[in-house]
């Protein structure tokens, strides 16, 4: 066996976890120090001699899926899961710094909370704006929207007014991209900001043949706002401890001069925005949430915009269900989560899709000017808050949250083990409880907001060879019900969608798993014809995932949500099954119970 620094590394790891970290019971006969390989390739649901491989130095390209399993099984914090990729492939290092790029850390928040004389804003390695104080979103009014500073600048008719030395504007940020790729020539966000603009502007096109690279560091800016005029402005920029993709950009004015009373004007429209944004939204402003509220100053509207009539006019008067909102969509990657994506961005709504690999999310929502997509495994409940964050930060909200993220396990009882078990309840129920509590406090403070679960059949129902994923399905459709009470209050509503047999990839590996232990006796009980059908029916499934998605927009679209939605003539008829029976178990002993009671009770 050749020693290798992932060999190593992973071995080190394993050593130093007890059984009972990861949920194991712990033995007497235990012979060797920490978890055993069989245990961690368990965890990490792949095969003992695939994770042998990887220690042993003969497996050296593992997939970035295989690396991230190997992380959650090992319980690498983020430090260590950065130096993981850095083992397996550097080039790959950079994609999982990425996933963080677009994250602004509390810190730098906080402290430009309490900066109000200075427009500041927090931009990310294509020139996306991360994050901005008021002064910063009230500099920009102009823009719509006012989401990249290179599209501001080429692609939007306000940019030329707003830059005086146009010129000179659109050097100097083609030359700030083309540096930011220079240190990462494989980021995604820029090839698809270069590839957007080299469309739609032929002076961006011929300047980023030129190959010129100056990363923004101080210079003099003269820009003209269309409420308070010209301004002459110094420019800096400082890199972000911590995120050195980041940049935080200021914008400063000669004491005493023109421009600093100009910022005093620009203030002013600041400070009475914030609050006509407050009474509009019946919100008070609370302490460190600059970055949410400034994006309802940047357009000085509420945040909730209507949709545009068909011959491309503002309608006077918009039904309330045509009002355009945020959608935040977990397990977007393919399946039904991906049709629920496309059928909101089809309407002209927000979309925030969640995945695990953003490399393999769809090509066309990916590319849609309002998609966000945000990397996120929903069982990192470390990582849930900064997602939520990075969709309030894009879109100011969050409308709707689609739990979508799971996956299946199929097997009789006995076959299943903890780990495995535990390992569907992390992504099926509390994945989904963690979404829920990040997005909660951003709901509650709008006075709105509407969750839509997804379920199954199998919430309803029992099923042979399906014991551990109907009770997470059963926990769902429980935990939706008492939050749709639970949340009434607060103007908030919770729905369970509750689908029969979809066709998608659902029974394929990557969403379904098997135990890995299968026993040979249940070989023809009705618990393995479940679970051999599973191999057969693939791809033949009874319900349409575009139908599907179409009515769960339209009935999430309503004012008022069900509490259930059942979905396909499959679930229908095994509902009319459970309640007969469910009429039948009642009738059988409903005298006896009722005489369960003191007899003194009221």
């Amino acid at each position: 066996m050749t020693a290798t620094p992932l060999g190593d590394f992973l071995r080190a790891r394993r050593e130093a976890l007890k059984p009972q970290d990861v949920g194991l019971p712990e033995t007497s006969r235990r012979r060797v120090k920490g978890l055993r390989r069989e245990e961690v390739a368990l965890l990490a649901g792949m095969s003992i001699d695939y994770y042998v491989r990887l220690e042993q130095g003969r497996e050296s390209s593992p997939s970035p899926q295989v690396v991230e399993a190997v992380a959650r099984a090992l319980c690498l914090d983020a430090p260590a899961t950065a130096h993981l990729w850095r083992l397996v492939r550097p080039a790959e290092a950079r994609t999982w710094r990425r996933a963080r790029d677009t994250t602004v850390s509390p810190q730098l928040l906080q402290f430009m909370d309490g900066w109000s004389t200075s427009p500041a804003f927090v931009l990310g390695p294509a020139l996306d704006i991360l994050a901005w104080n008021p002064m910063a979103a009230a500099l920009h009014e102009g823009f719509g929207p006012a989401d990249n500073l290179a599209r501001m600048v080429f692609a939007d008719p306000a940019g030329r007014e707003f830059y005086q030395e146009w010129e000179r504007a659109a050097h100097s940020c083609v030359a700030e991209i083309r540096a930011a790729y220079g240190h990462d020539p494989d980021n995604p966000r820029i090839a698809e900001v270069v590839a957007d603009l080299s469309e739609r502007s032929p002076e961006f096109a011929e300047l980023w043949a030129r190959h010129d690279v100056k990363p923004k560091t101080q210079e003099g800016k003269h820009l003209r706002h269309p409420h308070v005029g010209d301004l002459h402005i110094l420019f800096s920029a400082f890199t972000v401890n911590g995120a050195p993709h980041q940049q935080l950009v200021v914008y400063q004015a000669e004491p005493a001069g023109p421009t600093a009373q100009a910022f005093e004007r620009l203030r002013a429209r600041a400070d009475d925005a914030l609050a006509r944004a407050l009474r509009v939204s019946g919100a008070r402003a609370p302490q460190g949430s600059w970055v949410r509220h400034s994006q309802e100053v940047l357009s000085l509207q509420p945040r909730h915009r209507p949709r545009q009539s068909g011959g491309g006019q503002t309608k006077a008067t918009e039904r309330k269900d045509t009002v355009m909102t945020t959608w935040f969509i977990t397990g977007a990657s393919r399946g039904l989560g991906a049709q629920i994506a496309r059928t909101t961005l089809g309407k002209g709504d927000d979309v925030v899709i969640a995945v695990r690999d953003p490399a393999r999310a769809p090509e066309d929502l990916r590319k849609a000017d309002n998609v966000l997509t945000v990397a996120l495994d929903v069982t990192d409940s470390a990582a849930v808050p900064a997602a939520v964050q990075a969709a309030v930060d894009r879109f100011g909200t969050i409308d709707v949250l689609v739990n979508n993220a799971g996956r299946g396990l199929l097997g009789a009882l006995e076959e299943i083990t903890d780990a495995e078990a535990r390992s569907l309840f992390d992504l099926n129920v509390f994945g989904l409880i963690d979404m829920t509590r990040a997005v909660l406090p951003v709901m509650r403070r709008q006075g709105s907001g509407k969750l839509v679960h997804i379920g199954s059949r199998s919430g309803f129902e029992g099923e042979p060879g399906v014991s551990m994923y109907c009770a997470s399905k059963f926990a769902v459709a429980g935990i939706s019900e008492s939050l749709s009470k639970e949340l009434a209050p607060f103007g908030i509503q919770s729905m369970v969608v509750e689908p029969g047999v979809l066709r998608t990839d659902f029974l394929d590996a990557g969403s379904l798993s098997v135990p890995a232990g299968r026993i040979a006796d249940y070989d023809g009980t009705p618990a393995h014809v479940t679970l051999d059908w599973a191999g057969t029916a693939n791809h033949t499934q009874l319900g349409d995932p575009v139908k599907n998605a179409a009515l769960i927009y339209e009935v999430a679209s309503q004012e008022t949500l069900p509490t259930h939605l059942y979905l396909g003539p499959d679930t229908l008829d095994r509902l009319r099954v459970k309640l007969d029976q469910i009429d039948r178990d009642v009738a059988s002993w409903r005298e006896k119970s009722a005489a369960t009671a003191y007899d003194d009770a009221a």
